[in-house]
């Protein structure tokens, strides 16, 4: 391994030397080249701003389609060109200059939108970055010309990407074009779709970095026709939970009557969260208790076991819970037992089922944590599961899985080899050997690997 090279050894070196190598390295070095002309020019920012602004009209002005593997390399290109802002302007105190030239590059998206292929959005993720700069870098005008500014740039966001909204523009401003845009909603009501959503997106971020449910609300009447859905309500009951209003939240979840299953689990956190603020120990067992029997989550078990103060209780629930898990698929089961720290059990459930066993649908680290935790006491069980996944990857007919069922193989013989196998009530492993082999003797590649593994 190449020796690591700190920072003291480098300041360490003569001057001219590191000169030298520098300049040796620029012609070939389009990123070191490009550092080094901002930091040379740094000592003039009238000439470094100059020379940022060329290239940000360079990106306006091309012409050619950037590809999806060229779109990485301009993705950095924007990104250099905001740290050379950021880095020689904002940090030597050109804020002005800075934000100038930020909002210009901002300006450039659309153009670079319309030819660019961005499925993997580091383009999109440079011009945030551009965007979160530039709010840092506003903070010296006044709340009017913040505005102006603000506005123009949500009003010429052709594809609705502008991420200029946030917590750092001052409250008034917020509140100023919330206004604008709740007022002049109506006028967009014949809009394509996207027109009002893009506008409901202004109001709801608006009234977020206000910190105002009630405004978020108003603006969900707007949209909803003064109607309010389940899903309305929950996404206002997270405004008031934003800003800590424990009594409303908990006046609109009892509102709420049904949420779609991926909102659920968030609904159940946001009621716990209530009553932990208000040390309800009582009500939050209860409600634990709920949120499992709706999900059958083990996690959610395991957090409604932990809060049950009666020792008594909380053996009992968990006793019956151990009970209906004998009734649950292969995966689920797995993930109780295991969690629960139920070896038996779970080598019980794994010898009744062992024709279905269904270690495929495990991941590769849980089904080998698995068979770790139980291949010391009991590994007839562990057998069966690797015999499971031998023949699951037989199954595929592919010939690149075999590998798995010889490591299976493998494990098993060792298995046995730790073990005293007289009293065992499974299948010999030699008899099971004999018959996977009659069974899968057509699979020439699977027989070439067992021969060599075991031959």
């Amino acid at each position: 391994m190449a020796k690591q090279i700190t920072l003291e050894e480098i300041l360490a070196l003569e001057h001219n030397k590191l000169c030298n190598v520098l300049y040796g390295m620029i012609d070939t070095n389009h990123t070191l080249y490009d550092k080094l002309e901002k930091m040379i020019l740094s000592t003039d920012y009238r000439a470094l701003a100059k020379q940022i602004k060329k290239e940000i009209k360079s990106l306006e002005k091309r012409r050619k389609f950037i590809t999806y593997k060229n779109s990485f390399l301009l993705s950095k290109e924007i990104w250099d060109i905001v740290e050379n802002i950021e880095t020689f302007l904002i940090c030597n105190g050109h804020e002005i200059t800075a934000s100038e030239l930020l909002r210009m590059l901002i300006l450039t998206d659309t153009s670079v939108y319309d030819r660019t292929d961005d499925s993997a959005g580091v383009v999109g993720d440079a011009y945030r970055y551009a965007e979160e700069t530039w709010v840092e870098s506003i903070k010296y005008m006044d709340d009017e010309n913040i505005y102006i500014q603000v506005m123009e740039l949500l009003m010429t966001d052709k594809y609705g990407c502008r991420d200029v909204l946030t917590e750092d523009l001052p409250q008034s401003v917020l509140k100023k074009i919330y206004d604008t845009y709740y007022t002049s909603y109506g006028s967009h009501i014949d809009d394509e779709e996207y027109m009002k959503y893009s506008i409901m997106d202004i109001l709801y971020k608006c009234a977020h970095y206000m910190g105002s449910p009630k405004d978020y609300m108003k603006a969900s009447l707007l949209l909803n026709n003064s109607q309010l859905d389940d899903d309305a309500l929950f996404a206002i009951a997270k405004e008031y939970q934003y800003i800590d209003d424990v009594e409303n939240v908990i006046d609109i979840l009892q509102k709420i009557e049904s949420l779609s299953r991926h909102k659920l689990s968030e609904f159940f956190q946001m009621k716990i969260w209530t009553f932990d603020k208000q040390g309800n120990n009582t009500d939050k067992v209860a409600v634990y208790k709920e949120f499992y029997e709706k999900t059958k989550e083990v996690g959610v078990l395991l957090k409604y076991l932990e809060h049950i103060e009666d020792k008594v209780l909380r053996e009992k629930e968990r006793e019956k819970v151990l009970l209906e898990v004998k009734d649950f698929s292969f995966v689920e089961a797995m993930h109780f037992y295991k969690s629960l720290d139920e070896k038996e059990l779970c080598a019980e459930y794994i010898h009744n089922t062992q024709h279905t066993l269904k270690t495929s649908s495990l991941h590769t680290t849980e089904l080998k944590a698995l068979l770790k935790w139980l291949r010391e006491d009991f590994p007839q069980e562990t057998i069966l599961l690797l015999r499971d996944i031998c023949e699951s990857s037989l199954a595929t007919k592919q010939s690149k899985y075999y590998g798995s069922s010889i490591w299976a193989l493998t494990e098993m013989f060792k298995v046995e080899e730790e073990n005293d196998t007289l009293s065992w009530a499974i299948e010999e492993n030699d008899e099971y050997i004999e018959r996977l082999l009659k069974i899968h003797k057509n699979k020439r590649a699977f027989m070439s690997l067992y021969n060599e593994a075991f031959e």
